[in-house]
């Protein structure tokens, strides 16, 4: 993969936010893990068309248990948000754009 690499950790709240804004990124590859060792954290994307976080942001399609990872390929057509069951885990980030 060779359009460059972006690692971050991020506090996630049990309120939904932002992940990555697909404005942001080409088609990535994406790294995900739990650091937490006891709280859930979701992290979804909505599809309808104004792509915000809010109610109908409910399109949840990874659970991420306690200490678990996800590698998965992104076209970067939705912005992706996270959220947690509870409390204030951290979540590691690595995103690997791919060449054009």
């Amino acid at each position: 993969i060779s359009g460059g690499a972006q690692s971050f950790q991020k506090q996630v709240s049990d309120t939904k936010s932002n992940l990555l804004l697909a404005a942001s990124y080409t088609k990535s590859y994406v790294y995900l893990q739990n650091l937490d060792t006891s709280i859930i954290i979701n992290i979804g994307m909505d599809t309808a068309s104004d792509d915000t976080v809010d109610n109908d942001a409910t399109d949840l399609f990874i659970e991420l248990g306690p200490g678990e990872f996800a590698f998965f390929p992104w076209s970067s057509t939705y912005n992706l948000h996270v959220d947690a069951a509870s409390g204030t885990p951290i979540l590691e980030v690595r995103i690997y754009q791919a060449s054009s």
